[in-house]
């Protein structure tokens, strides 16, 4: 496995920065939904209460960065390694942007197929048939199964 070094330091700031930029965003747009009452709390309410501990754990983790020493390092991946992560991270931006669209089956189908077939070497037919049943067995459980409503997508079934 190909490796190069990063301080941890460094780490944990970063991290730590992007989480509080991300959160304040959420925050933001959390505040823009009803909180309700407190006999019967609004959709904002567990928006507001999740960017919160999102931001809280952000600046945690900043601080963390700022008190840890600048000789401790932490290896990252690089080459095929690193190739692999990004297209991992990737499909699962990919997965959210197209969940609405092509709904829960469709989404959930592409994203099997690309996460197996990039951590593994089986021949692409028996990726498509593992990506048709792992999607297939995640629709019957919670759609069927637990009444969850999941999107359709403009596919809809």
């Amino acid at each position: 496995m190909q490796s190069i070094q990063w301080s941890r330091s460094k780490g944990y700031i970063v991290v730590g920065a992007i989480g509080i930029c991300l959160s304040v965003l959420y925050l933001a747009l959390s505040f823009q939904m009803p909180m309700g009452r407190i006999r019967q709390p609004g959709a904002g309410v567990f928006p507001v209460i999740s960017g919160f501990l999102l931001l809280l754990g952000s600046v945690s983790a900043l601080w963390e960065g700022l008190k840890t020493r600048k000789t401790e390092s932490v290896e990252l991946p690089a080459g095929s390694d690193l190739r692999r992560l990004l297209v991992l991270l990737g499909g699962i931006l990919a997965y959210l942007v197209l969940l609405p669209i092509l709904g829960q089956l469709i989404s959930s189908t592409i994203f099997c197929f690309v996460l197996i077939r990039v951590l593994s070497s089986l021949s692409i037919w028996r990726v498509a048939l593992y990506a048709l049943v792992m999607a297939g067995a995640a629709y019957l459980l919670f759609v069927r199964f637990l009444m969850l409503p999941m999107p359709a997508g403009i596919f809809a079934f």
